[in-house]
């Protein structure tokens, strides 16, 4: 069941979200799980996927079953400082 407090959210709202995911997985290289990224934010399950799904579709994330981690370019984007 979906959470009522996801639903559909535009991009302004996710983003710090959306960034605050990315700077983890940049942080600690190590694979991450959903309910992991959740904990450590302390935010809905269902906000977490809508981010996460949305930094993948940007190339910044990648998903292998279940653990998410920095995609290879945006490690190789952090270390040029771009």
């Amino acid at each position: 069941m979906q959470d009522k407090r996801c639903g559909s959210l535009p991009s302004a709202q996710t983003q710090p979200i959306e960034q605050a995911i990315f700077n983890l997985l940049l942080a600690e290289d190590h694979p991450w799980r959903l309910e992991d990224l959740q904990r450590e934010l302390g935010r809905p399950a269902c906000l977490v996927l809508i981010c996460v799904e949305r930094l993948k579709a940007d190339g910044l994330v990648e998903q292998n079953g279940e653990t998410i981690r920095a995609s290879r370019a945006a490690i190789r984007a952090e270390e040029l400082a771009i």
